[in-house]
């Protein structure tokens, strides 16, 4: 089953139509368009909310999402535009019974003495951290791909080479590097 349809709206410069019928049947499917990105936005995904349903609702939603497809595929304005209705209240009947979404796999941190700073590592994807920046507000939010990027791009050299070094070692504390040399120097001169 596609999760979404992506089909662009009628118009004369960007996407043209062949016909009446076929610019009929384009908007009748734009509100199930949208009611798709809601779904995507507050649950990251329309499977998600699936899970989330009575598997009863859930059959007769992906029957219903089959009929549509087949509306689409026929070019049936009025059956499409029947079963885009039928895939709109389907979507807000699971919302209905699932409730409020599980929060994705995430990992939470202050920075060490700054119990302000709030980060969020979401070991999910983007739509995931979507969901988590709903949970915290205020939090940074990074996602796992972005920190698996800058660890191999070597803007973290510091951290991969004691990882390479030392694999089990655990980074306790972060700054500029400091010498015993330069706390030698800084030091009172007794006479």
């Amino acid at each position: 089953m596609k999760t979404r349809l992506n089909i662009t709206p009628p118009d004369r410069l960007m996407n043209p139509v062949a016909s009446p019928e076929e610019a009929a049947w384009r908007s009748a499917v734009q509100p199930v368009d949208t009611a798709v990105q809601r779904v995507e936005n507050r649950w990251g995904s329309l499977a998600n909310l699936q899970r989330h349903g009575k598997p009863e609702t859930v059959a007769k939603f992906a029957a219903a999402w089959w009929k549509l497809n087949a509306a689409i595929d026929a070019q049936d304005v009025a059956e499409t535009a029947t079963r885009a209705g039928v895939i709109v209240r389907g979507l807000a009947a699971l919302e209905a019974e699932a409730g409020e979404p599980d929060l994705p796999a995430m990992v939470t941190f202050n920075q060490p003495g700054n119990e302000a700073s709030h980060h969020v590592i979401v070991v999910g994807c983007n739509s995931d951290a979507q969901i988590v920046s709903k949970a915290f507000p205020a939090a940074k939010i990074y996602t796992a791909e972005e920190v698996a990027l800058l660890l191999s791009s070597g803007l973290l050299k510091p951290l991969t080479a004691i990882k390479e070094v030392f694999p089990t070692a655990t980074v306790s504390r972060a700054g500029p590097p400091r010498s015993k040399l330069a706390e030698d120097l800084n030091d009172s001169i007794p006479f």
